[in-house]
Order: C-alpha cells, then sequence, then structure tokens
C-alpha cells in the first residue's frame, strides 16, 4: 500500500495519521475477502479495530462496541476451560518455535480451535486465526479472524497450529491438541470419533481413513473404554457434554 511521507534533513518521516488509515484499510480489505468471519485489529494491547456483521450475530455485540477494549477483556468471552488449556498450548507452541527459529512475529500465522460464548449464553466453537505484522514505525499490529464452526465441525479439544509463512512450502511445525474432558483419545481416535457423530459406518470410517475395518473397530473399542461408554450413543453423549 502507498504510504506518503516527507523528507527531513534527519531522513523519512511517516505520518502516524497515514499509517492508522493503512491499518484501517487492511483490516476491511480482509472483511470483505472473509465476510464470515470477526475481523478484529488489535495494536499496544487494546482492540483498534472490529468489522464484520457476524459479531452481533455471534456474541451479541456491535462491532464498534468492541473498539478500545483490552485483549484481557476479549478473553472473557472465551470458555474459561478452554483459555486454561489454550494458554498451555500457547506456551508449549511458542517455546517450540523460538527453538526452531526464533520467533519472529512475521513469519508465523497461528489457528486456534476452541469456544465463545455465544449471544444465547452458550458456547460454541469457533476457529481463531491470527497474524503479526509490523508497522514502517516498528509497532507490531495483530490480525484475529474468527469464525463460527458449529455448521462444519464438532468440537472435540482446544487445539493450536502454528505454520511457517517464510516457507514456502508452509509447513505446520507446531500442532498440539487436548482433548475435550478428560477421556485422553489420540488423534486418530479424535478423527473416528469425528466421523460416528456424522453418521459413518466402519467401512466407510476405513475407506475416508485409509485404514483397515479391524483398526477402526479396535479405535470404537478403545473410544468406549476411555469415556466409559457401553454403546455409540452413549459415547456421543459423553463427548458432546
Amino acid at each position: 500500500m502507498a504510504q506518503q511521507a516527507s523528507v527531513t534533513g534527519d531522513g523519512i518521516n511517516i505520518s502516524s495519521e497515514n499509517i492508522a488509515i493503512e491499518r484501517i484499510t487492511l483490516t476491511n480489505l480482509l472483511s470483505r475477502l472473509f465476510p464470515s468471519r470477526i475481523i478484529i485489529l488489535i495494536s499496544e494491547g487494546s482492540v483498534l479495530k472490529v468489522v464484520g456483521y457476524h459479531c452481533h450475530v455471534l456474541v451479541g455485540v456491535a462491532p464498534e462496541a468492541l473498539q478500545g477494549v483490552t485483549l484481557q477483556q476479549l478473553v472473557t468471552y472465551m470458555h474459561p476451560d478452554d483459555w486454561k488449556l489454550f494458554r498451555l498450548l500457547w506456551q508449549k507452541a511458542t517455546r517450540r518455535v523460538r527453538c526452531k527459529a526464533g520467533l519472529d512475529p512475521d513469519q508465523y500465522r497461528f489457528d486456534a480451535h476452541l469456544r465463545i460464548q455465544h449471544r444465547t449464553k452458550h458456547y460454541v466453537p469457533v476457529r481463531v486465526e491470527w497474524f503479526t505484522a509490523c508497522d514502517l514505525t516498528g509497532y507490531v499490529d495483530t490480525f484475529i479472524l474468527i469464525e463460527e464452526l458449529t455448521r462444519f465441525s464438532t468440537f472435540l479439544g482446544v487445539r493450536l497450529d502454528a505454520y511457517d509463512v517464510a516457507d514456502p512450502l508452509y509447513r505446520q511445525p507446531v500442532c498440539y491438541e487436548i482433548a475435550l474432558g478428560t477421556h485422553g483419545l489420540s488423534t486418530r481416535e479424535i478423527e473416528v470419533l469425528q466421523l460416528i457423530k456424522q453418521g459413518f459406518s466402519t467401512k466407510q470410517i476405513a475407506s475416508q481413513l485409509a485404514i483397515s475395518q479391524n483398526t477402526v473397530r479396535n479405535h470404537r473399542s478403545n473410544l468406549l473404554a476411555k469415556t466409559n461408554s457401553h454403546n455409540v450413543v452413549e459415547l456421543i453423549n459423553q463427548t458432546s457434554q
């Protein structure tokens, strides 16, 4: 984007007003690219801009009402259990990223699955993506995109992924997940459970995951045992609480 600046004896002076306009323009552009998501711009620890008509639909608050609130205030919309788990995953993820390459704010995009409070006061699963970018003055801005997942997937636990956007292959060096409750389900068991909840048969699950039907049956048995369920109906009820 074009940046207006003036040249003085000390070098280039960039207008803070123009930088603010650039931030808002990028936020509005993101809202047009992703119309079903809430777009939040955070600068220096507080919300600078919120756009997206889904904001009122999802959390029952107009975008304008969130402008100026702190990041800590935004966290109050998150399910308390998910916030605790998310903090654990975030600590693990940032430690690993730093060990691998050093945490460059412009180098990673993060993606989390968790629950936030719906306008109906129930908690609904959402996907939260965020990335950071430095402006020309050196300040780090954070852009957050929130999308409701109710229609597309069943929430089974808090998940955090990190993607290396500087890598030509867009590799995913970090993927952490904590299953809902204390069931301790593995990633594969969660995949099987998701398909069971969608009504897939053993044969269909085997085909979908490219595994044998015997392996699917073993996963079903493990799911029942770990959730103390006697049948599939109980299994679904146990993991939907």
